[in-house]
């Protein structure tokens, strides 16, 4: 598997954006176990 690294684009932060619909809360570890647990269900 390979990882795509960007060379070139634009980025720009907007410091008054307010996101909507729901914010995720769980850590980056519980995220990447859940991915795993549902990929191993799916075979």
């Amino acid at each position: 598997m390979k990882s795509r690294i960007a060379t070139d684009g634009d980025f720009a932060l907007d410091p008054s954006f307010v996101p909507q619909g729901r914010t995720i809360t769980e850590s980056g570890e519980a995220l990447l176990l859940e991915a795993m647990r549902r990929l191993d269900e799916a075979l």
